[in-house]
């Protein structure tokens, strides 16, 4: 269960072990289990460190998915598990990940964070950019791939358009 930290805010605690979690920041901003039972990942920082196409699915899978019994690190309500199959129909290739839709929280098990296809990064400099995209990939010209790929890491152009 959750307990209250020194500034009246609720501290963290492993839902596997029920330690504190603490906050580092490094590749991704996460709390830590001290005993090393997993990650805690806001629903934003996940998006900077895995594919946004995985991050949009497994979202989409725990609006459907029943509750489980994991407490969530931060509110204690039970997260939705939910299974992500790095190759499709490949049950040796499952991800388990446990989310809060509530806190807008993943929970990662050791190896989970990073079994995930990393998301696309872009260096402004970078004219060598690798396009994740498939369809702009097969479609596009170089030039213009990384046009796209700058402006789609970005977020220019997408969306609705008024």
């Amino acid at each position: 269960m959750s307990g209250t930290s020194n500034d009246g805010g609720r501290t963290p605690h492993c839902p596997t072990c029920e330690a504190e979690l603490h906050y580092e920041r490094g590749d991704v901003a996460a709390w830590l289990c001290p005993e090393g039972h997993g990650v805690a990942v806001t629903l934003p920082a996940a998006r900077r460190r895995v594919e946004d196409d995985v991050v949009n699915q497994v979202w989409g899978k725990a609006y459907r998915a029943p509750a489980g019994l994991r407490a969530c690190p931060f509110c204690a309500d039970p997260m939705t598990p939910v299974v992500w199959h790095l190759v499709p129909g490949d049950d040796a290739t499952k991800v388990e990940l446990d989310l809060c839709r509530d806190d807008q929280l993943l929970w990662f098990d050791v190896g989970e964070l990073e079994a995930l296809p990393e998301a696309q990064r872009v260096d402004e400099d970078d004219e060598e950019l690798a396009i994740s995209h498939r369809w702009a990939a097969a479609n596009l010209p170089s030039w213009t791939q990384r046009v796209v790929g700058r402006s789609l890491v970005r977020g220019v152009g997408v969306g609705p358009t008024p």
